[in-house]
């Protein structure tokens, strides 16, 4: 009982603190059309994914941070449905997009902690790398395949789909800047890291992310 109590509290927290940088920090990156949003707010993802870990060697961890964050996204939905009632499909797809981002991003990274740490092996450059890509890849031709269908319409698409300029390069630069931000904070991590997540950080951290989630819907 114990130990399943502890899960959900690093869970609840974890996912929290993902859902309410999501909802904070990545809004105002987004609304910087060159920011690289997405190669600035992956390590981040990357760490608290890496500190639940750690707290609790429990596989089971990773996987469900991820999605109680993507839930905490999807419940711009609700406001969308409840709020909007001559919301477009185009408006309904957009406000899911970024849940199924969170989505992908922490399953793969989940799938890789749980081939490196989970197995006492060092991560490095490489591992990053390949997680980058990876999420990126399946997030991009997800969203390419609903630009396609006439789903979404994007500038994003509009002289037709490159490998190099939506995944390689993309990937590479974000990998980069991962990897120097993963091995310098995980280092702070380790000596700021909190001995307990006590029910109050955890409820605290959940509320305050759908609290800024609501918040940033009607901005």
């Amino acid at each position: 009982m114990k130990a399943n109590k502890k899960m959900i509290l690093q869970v609840l927290f974890y996912g929290g603190i993902w859902g309410l940088i999501e909802a904070s920090f990545g809004f105002l990156l987004h609304l910087v059309p060159t920011a690289p949003t997405g190669s600035i707010l992956f390590p981040i993802a990357f760490l608290l994914m890496m500190s639940a870990y750690k707290k609790t060697n429990d596989k089971n961890v990773v996987i469900l941070v991820p999605v109680v964050a993507a839930l905490i996204k999807l419940t711009n939905v609700i406001l969308l449905l409840t709020l909007i009632p001559n919301y477009s499909q185009i408006m309904l797809v957009k406000t899911i997009n970024p849940a199924v981002a969170i989505l992908i991003e922490g399953l793969v990274i989940a799938f890789v902690i749980n081939m490196t740490f989970a197995k006492a092996k060092k991560l490095n450059f490489f591992h990053i790398l390949g997680t980058t890509y990876t999420w990126n890849s399946i997030f991009t031709f997800y969203v390419y395949s609903l630009a396609t269908s006439g789903i979404i319409q994007t500038k994003r698409f509009v002289n037709g789909f490159s490998m190099i300029d939506e995944i390689l390069i993309p990937g590479l630069f974000g990998a980069i800047i991962a990897s120097v931000v993963i091995f310098i904070a995980r280092k702070v991590i380790n000596n700021f890291e909190l001995k307990t997540i006590k029910p109050l950080y955890a409820l605290g951290s959940f509320v305050g992310a759908l609290l800024m989630n609501g918040l940033v819907f009607f901005i």
